[in-house]
């Protein structure tokens, strides 16, 4: 059953539904990626990168929406897979604590797009076309 808040009503803002039950645990693991470029940092955006290396970053996203959260760990690091990044050559913004994980993926030859996941949305912060976020091993 549906309740609605009188409140809301009188407001003409209109109901408001309250979850009976909101138990159920999600696995983001499971779940496809999604990609955010809203924390992009100016010094490493794609607007700076080839127009060859911008429709590889889209048919990327593209091939990696294909795949769960799961299966992209699971996949080497040099195809579509990702891989951890222990240390960044860059300044980590304000809005990240320390603790923060970053990974980075292959969007063109060796250029990575690096970043951070948050359940499951991937947000991307440099484009590293120049190879100088983090040491390339």
């Amino acid at each position: 059953m549906v309740k609605i808040s009188e409140r809301a009503a009188k407001a003409n803002k209109g109901p408001r539904i309250r979850a009976k039950d909101c138990s159920d645990v999600v696995d983001y693991r499971k779940r496809r990626p999604l990609f955010s470029l809203i924390h992009v940092r100016k010094s490493h955006c794609i607007t700076d990168c080839e127009i060859a290396d911008k429709a590889h970053f889209a048919e990327m996203l593209r091939k990696l929406s294909d795949f769960t959260w799961q299966e992209l760990y699971n996949t080497q690091s040099h195809g579509l897979g990702c891989e951890p990044i222990d240390h960044l050559n860059v300044t980590i913004p304000n809005h990240l604590s320390k603790e923060t994980k970053f990974i980075a993926f292959r969007f063109s030859g060796k250029k990575a797009m690096v970043g951070h996941r948050v359940e499951d949305v991937f947000h991307i912060l440099w484009f590293d076309r120049k190879f100088n976020v983090y040491d390339h091993g």
